[in-house]
C-alpha cells in the first residue's frame, strides 16, 4: 500500500492556476496520467465535463468547456509518456473534439493489470484499493452518496463539488502510481503488451466509425415480432390456461401433466428446466415456450437496443478489448457477441444481422475463421486423426460424429458430437453437456466416453494441462497455463479443467488481435468495422469489394501452422447476406 500523505489536488479556476500547472508540467516525471469525467458512456453524443492530468503526487482538474485549449496543448506539446486506465475510452471523447495524443507514447494500466493477472477485477478502484489506498473506493462512495442526496448524476453533479473534482484528481494519481508498480512486469511479456496497446487503438477507430443500421427495417421487424409474442401468449392461454408464459415452473407442471417424464430435478424436487431442455421436447407447449423466449430476447436485447443506441442511423458498438479473462474480445451495446452464429441456423441471427447495411457506394464484407478453436486444440494436442481430417474432410463435425459412433453419422449424431467438442473445449463437465443436449447424466457420460475413445489425444492433452496446472499450484501457489504467445492464464485450485479452454480461447484471442494489427498495417484500417467471435466485418467500396475481400482473406489466413487456420469470406448489401 502507498502513503497518500503529501499529495496535492487542485481544481483549476483562474489563469494563475493554468500558469502554475504549466510550471509543474515542465518538471521531470516518469509518466503523465490523463483521465476524463464525462456525461455518460457515448462519446459520439455526450460531452466531456472535466479533464484531469497528474502524476504520482499531484492531480489537476480542468473544467473542459472552459479549458479545452489547455488539454489540446498538453496533448500536442508534452514530450513524455502518457498513461490512462482504459485510456481508449478517454481518447475517443477527445478525438471527437479534434484532440489527438501521440499513440506510441500512450500506456494503459488496465491492459497492464489484465496481463499480470486476468483472474481479478481490473477496474481502477479495485486495483487502487489493493495496491495503493482504500481511499479510492471510499472517495467513490462519498461521491455517489452526494449524488443520491442532491438528486444529481454524472451529467449534472456540480463540477465545483469537492467530492466530484477530488474524485477525478485522485484518479490520475492512482493511475500514475499503478503504472509505476505495473510497468516493470511488462518486461516479462513485452510483445503481448505492445500488441494490446496497438490493437486497442485500431478498435478505437472501428468504434468511432461505427456501422450504419436500417432503422425502418428494425421498426418493421420489431412490430412483426411483438405481434408474434402476443399470438404466442394468446395460444398458450387458450390451449392450457397459462397466463404467465415466463414461468418455467408453470410450463413444466403442464408438461408433466401431459405426460413428460423429467430426468433431472432441482433440490426442491421440481423438474429441472432450461431453454435447452424445452427445446429438446416434442410438445407444442415446449415449442411455444422456446419460441417466446427467443423472440422476446430478439426484441428487447437486440432490435430495441439497436434503435436506442443508433445515432443518425449509425451505431457505435462498444468493442471490449479485454471482454473475457482469456483476453478474448466481446461486443456490447448491443450485445452482438451473444448473437447466435449464422451457421447455427437460428433466425434471430439473420434478423439482427439484416439490420446492418453499408454506407452509400459501399458493400459489407464478412471474413470468418473455419472452426478456429477446434483447429487450435487439434494443433496443441497433436491429434493426428484430426490434423489429417482437417486437410480432407468438408464437414469436421460430421466426420467426428462418424468416428465417435462408428457409423455414417446422422444429423442427431453430429449434434451430439459437436456439443461434446465445444463442451470439452469450454471446460464443461458431463452434467453441463447433458443439460445442453437435454439428456440425463448417464446418457451424457456414455457419449463422452465414446468421444474420448475416438479422440484419445484430445483427452490426454486436457489431462496433461490439468496435471501441469496442479503442479504449478504446488510450486508457485497458483494453477496456470500460458497461451502459445505467453499470455498468463491462471485458474483457482480445483478448476484446472478450465485450463484447456483458457489456453485455446486465449491463443485464438492472441491470433485475432495480431491479425487485426496486420490488417491495419496492410491498409485495411479504414475498412474494418467490427470483430464478432472469430469473424471480422468490413465495409469496402463497392467497385473494389471483391478484390479487397480476397486480399483481406490472404492477410487473415494462418497457413504456416500444423493445422492451418483457414477463412471464408463473402460480401453483401446487408450483413445477413454475408454467409
Amino acid at each position: 500500500m502507498s502513503d497518500l500523505t503529501g499529495i496535492k489536488v487542485r481544481l483549476v479556476e483562474e489563469y494563475s492556476d493554468v500558469e502554475a500547472f504549466f510550471q509543474w508540467l515542465g518538471q521531470s516525471r516518469m509518466v503523465l496520467a490523463v483521465d476524463l469525467e464525462t456525461q455518460g458512456l457515448d462519446h459520439w453524443r455526450q460531452k466531456i465535463r472535466t479533464a484531469q492530468f497528474g502524476d504520482a503526487d499531484t492531480g489537476w482538474v480542468f473544467e473542459y468547456a472552459r479549458w479545452s485549449g489547455v488539454v489540446e496543448e498538453v496533448a500536442r506539446k508534452y514530450e513524455g509518456d502518457f498513461v490512462g486506465h482504459n485510456v481508449t475510452f478517454d481518447l475517443k471523447f477527445m478525438e471527437v473534439d479534434g484532440i489527438t495524443f501521440p499513440l506510441d507514447r500512450v500506456h494503459d494500466t488496465q491492459i497492464q493489470a489484465h496481463l499480470i493477472n486476468p483472474d481479478r477485477r481490473v477496474g481502477l478502484k479495485p486495483l487502487a484499493d489493493k495496491h495503493i489506498s482504500s481511499v479510492a473506493s471510499h472517495g467513490e462512495k462519498l461521491l455517489k452518496a452526494f449524488m443520491k442526496e442532491s438528486g444529481t448524476d454524472w451529467a449534472s453533479v456540480p463540477i465545483t463539488e469537492p467530492t466530484y473534482w477530488g474524485y477525478g484528481a485522485l484518479d490520475v494519481i492512482f493511475t500514475a502510481r499503478l503504472h509505476e508498480l505495473q510497468l516493470p512486469y511488462m518486461a516479462s511479456f513485452p510483445e503481448l503488451y505492445e500488441l494490446e496497446r496497438a490493437v486497442g487503438f485500431v478498435l478505437m477507430r472501428m468504434t468511432q466509425k461505427g456501422m450504419r443500421v436500417d432503422l425502418p427495417y428494425i421498426e418493421q421487424q420489431r412490430k412483426l415480432l411483438e405481434r408474434r409474442l402476443l399470438e404466442i401468449r394468446a395460444d398458450v392461454m387458450e390451449q392450457w390456461g397459462i397466463t404467465a408464459i415466463g414461468s418455467s415452473n408453470r410450463i413444466a407442471e403442464q408438461l408433466v401433466a401431459d405426460g413428460w417424464e423429467p430426468k433431472e430435478f432441482t433440490p426442491t424436487g421440481r423438474p429441472k428446466t432450461s431453454s435447452a431442455i424445452f427445446e429438446q421436447l416434442d410438445h407444442p407447449l415446449a415449442a411455444l415456450k422456446t419460441e417466446h423466449n427467443k423472440v422476446k430476447t430478439l426484441v428487447s436485447t437486440y432490435l430495441g437496443k439497436i434503435e436506442g443506441l443508433a445515432d443518425g442511423g449509425v451505431i457505435h458498438a462498444d468493442i471490449k478489448q479485454l471482454g473475457a479473462r482469456t483476453g478474448r474480445m466481446s461486443v456490447a451495446r448491443p450485445s452482438l457477441q451473444n448473437l447466435p452464429r449464422p451457421e447455427e441456423g437460428d433466425v434471430r441471427s439473420q434478423i439482427v444481422r439484416g439490420a446492418f447495411i453499408p454506407r452509400e457506394g459501399s458493400m459489407l464484407a464478412s471474413i470468418d475463421y473455419d472452426q478456429m478453436e477446434l483447429r487450435i486444440a487439434a494443433d496443441h494436442s497433436d491429434a493426428h486423426s484430426l490434423i489429417e481430417a482437417f486437410a480432407s474432410q468438408p464437414d469436421m463435425h460430421h466426420y467426428m460424429a462418424s468416428m465417435m459412433f462408428g457409423r455414417q453419422a446422422t444429423k442427431a449424431d453430429r449434434q451430439v458430437s459437436k456439443a461434446i467438442t465445444f463442451g470439452k473445449l469450454f471446460g464443461a463437465g458431463v452434467a453441463k453437456i447433458g443439460e445442453g443436449l437435454g439428456i440425463s447424466f448417464m446418457e451424457a457420460q456414455a457419449f463422452v466416453n465414446a468421444y474420448n475413445a475416438a479422440f484419445p489425444e484430445l483427452e490426454q492433452y486436457m489431462s496433461i494441462l490439468m496435471a501441469k496446472g496442479k503442479y504449478n499450484f504446488k510450486l508457485h501457489g497458483v494453477a496456470y497455463t500460458h497461451t502459445e504467445f505467453g499470455r498468463f492464464q491462471p485458474t483457482k485450485p480445483g478448476t484446472e479443467y478450465r485450463l484447456t479452454n483458457y489456453r485455446t480461447q486465449g491463443t485464438a484471442a492472441d491470433i485475432i488481435k495480431r491479425v487485426i494489427v496486420d490488417l491495419d498495417a496492410a491498409g485495411f484500417g479504414e475498412y474494418m468495422l467490427l470483430p464478432i467471435h472469430d469473424e471480422m466485418v468490413f465495409e469496402f467500396p463497392a467497385p473494389e469489394a471483391a478484390s479487397l475481400l480476397h486480399e483481406a482473406e490472404r492477410v487473415m489466413e494462418q497457413m504456416d501452422r500444423k493445422v492451418p487456420l483457414t477463412v471464408g469470406g463473402s460480401i453483401g448489401n446487408r450483413l445477413s447476406e454475408c454467409k
